[in-house]
């Protein structure tokens, strides 16, 4: 940990390091020289980090094309982990991604076209990365209810039911 500043004054400073790579530091110790050439007491920043490399997303698994899930599952890659957010008509209760392989569930959608879902990860150095998910549809099947049904012994040779769809 190295800094050119060579002049502090009275009072609060404040001291801006060198120019440093990403990576781990640790036991970084400073301390100021008066005009007299007293040094004063070390003082040490026990650990900090430098992170300016947005997450690596990559697309594991897609959601089909079309699809009759309610609540489809898209899987990606991330290198960091980090907070998890998306953009368009796509959410999911899922708001923090691992680093390595992360699986989310997507909130129930209605059926239609979805082209603008996107996922944003922001790592914990507020590096932020996004990635498209592949455009998709919905589109559920119908559901059925029997509402009379056929007795079970009847006399008609061509007997009738009744059922009610939510789709023709």
């Amino acid at each position: 940990c190295l800094s050119s500043h060579s002049k502090v004054n009275v009072g609060t400073n404040l001291i801006t390091l060198d120019q440093s790579s990403d990576g781990v530091y640790t036991n970084c110790v400073f301390s100021v020289t008066d005009s007299a050439g007293n040094e004063s007491e070390k003082i040490s920043l026990n650990f900090f980090r430098i992170d300016s490399t947005s997450p690596f997303l990559s697309e594991v698994s897609k959601i089909e094309s079309m699809t009759t899930k309610r609540n489809p599952t898209y899987s990606f890659s991330s290198s960091e982990s980090g907070e998890l957010d998306f953009v368009g008509k796509c959410d999911s209760e899922t708001k923090r991604v691992n680093q390595g392989i992360n699986s989310v569930t997507l909130k129930t959608l209605v059926e239609g076209t979805y082209n603008d879902c996107r996922i944003k990860v922001t790592d914990d150095a507020s590096n932020v990365s996004y990635l498209d998910i592949n455009n998709f549809e919905v589109d559920y099947p119908p559901t059925l209810t029997l509402t009379t049904g056929i007795s079970s012994s009847t006399k008609d040779s061509r007997p009738s039911l009744i059922i009610l769809t939510d789709q023709a």
